[in-house]
């Protein structure tokens, strides 16, 4: 019961520091860049996260690089400020480890590392990269305009916010397929994936297994799925197809929601 109540409170100190975050003096800020484009959907983004001090005496900051409580978050095209429409991961990690108490017993913890400090001499910039990795976008993931930002809940500060247009190519494509025909990825996000790969072939048939479904059932049911793959792999490569395979990654970066071909079958909804 401790455990609860202690995680509601940092849960709640949380959201605190992020309404609070305009009451911050602007001379030390967090600011985020990234390169020019194309930024390509299922694809790596990198970004530049620089903290400015701008006052005359040091900024003594745990290091944001290896925090648990920094991290980046981003926001899903067309949610507003009032949706829970976001994802993002910090920076740091907790450690999960096993403790054995007096009583015999075994019991698994987490624990918070500690993070190093680091000192910004007045007028200096301390800079780190970051990645958007493949695959890290929010379960919701489609191309779009992606609202980016950081969140620092040490500091109780947040960087600028800018707008990152992710486009549908032919790399998306060959992102997705990887997922999908990759039997060691959860089933979940394979149908996920499979639902881009629908989108440019729309007679692309593929049975899934249920998520319940025994593990031995599911392999039986695994060399359908790579047959519907290497199909969708041979309908990509034909000449004859470019035009149709343009036409569809056009219209996906027009209308991302878009529903029109097949759907999963089997269990296969998204």
């Amino acid at each position: 019961m401790k455990s609860i109540i202690i995680f509601s409170a940092v849960a709640a100190m949380s959201f605190t520091s992020l309404e609070s975050a305009q009451s911050v003096p602007p001379q030390r800020s967090i600011i985020l860049s990234v390169g020019e484009g194309p930024f390509v959907f299922e694809r790596n983004v990198s970004f530049t996260v620089s903290y400015r001090n701008g006052e005359p005496g040091p900024w003594v900051i745990p290091n944001p690089s290896e925090s648990v409580n920094v991290g980046i978050r981003y926001r899903l095209p067309g949610s507003t400020k009032r949706q829970w429409g976001y994802g993002g991961y910090n920076f740091g990690s907790n450690i999960c480890t096993t403790i054995k108490f007096p009583d015999g017993l075994e019991r698994t913890a987490w624990i918070m590392p500690v993070v190093n400090k680091i000192t910004i001499a007045p007028g200096q910039t301390n800079e780190f990269k970051i990645d958007l990795y493949r695959g890290g976008w929010s379960g919701d993931l489609k191309p779009g305009i992606w609202t980016v930002w950081i969140v620092d809940d040490n500091l109780k500060l947040e960087s600028n916010r800018i707008e990152i247009p992710l486009v549908f190519t032919a790399d998306s494509i060959a992102a997705c397929f990887e997922v999908a025909i990759d039997n060691k990825q959860p089933l979940y996000k394979r149908k996920k994936h499979a639902k881009w790969l629908q989108k440019i072939m729309p007679d692309l048939n593929l049975r899934w297994p249920s998520e319940d479904m025994p593990a031995d059932k599911r392999l039986e049911m695994e060399p359908d799925i790579m047959k519907g793959l290497q199909s969708f792999k041979v309908f990509l490569n034909d000449p004859n197809n470019a035009g149709v395979v343009e036409a569809a990654i056009q219209n996906i970066n027009d209308d991302p929601d878009d529903n029109k071909g097949s759907q999963l079958q089997n269990d296969g909804s998204l």
